[in-house]
């Protein structure tokens, strides 16, 4: 349904385990969306701050950029009264990729962040964000 329904308004839906068509997407010039704030485990990522809270950051933005040489611009999109979506592009992100995917990490969550603090009832909370800690931390989630 979902591949559907984003195929609907994209030229193809690349599933995320299958980086060779994203790579190969972004040497073509191709527009490609991809999610960095998606917690996807311990694996590719590091931990940034978001929203004061240490989150598992994927660095996939990171190595994409550098080795497509591709342009990093985030967006948002929010929700309107009447169910239609707003879409905002932020400018592209300044040296990035850098030679630290955690100030990578650190620059996305800031940005996406940013623009949140306006509208937090927008962003997808129930993916939980936070449920991957640190060693030592607790577990945002437990009861």
């Amino acid at each position: 349904m979902y591949r559907h329904q984003r195929e609907r308004h994209a030229t193809q839906a690349i599933t995320r385990d299958d980086m060779r068509s994203l790579v190969k997407a972004l040497r073509q010039n191709n527009v490609v969306w991809y999610a960095p704030d998606q917690n996807y485990g311990h694996k590719h990522s590091v931990f940034a701050p978001f929203f004061g809270v240490l989150a598992a950051t994927n660095t996939s933005a990171s190595r994409l950029a550098r080795s497509t040489g591709c342009v990093v611009i985030a967006f948002v999109s929010k929700r309107l009264p009447d169910n239609r979506y707003e879409l905002k592009m932020l400018p592209p992100f300044e040296n990035f990729p850098s030679e630290d995917p955690q100030a990578d990490a650190t620059q996305i969550n800031a940005a996406l962040e940013k623009e949140l603090r306006s509208m937090p009832e927008q962003y997808l909370w129930v993916h939980r964000r936070f449920k991957d800690r640190p060693a030592g931390e607790r577990d945002l989630y437990a009861r």
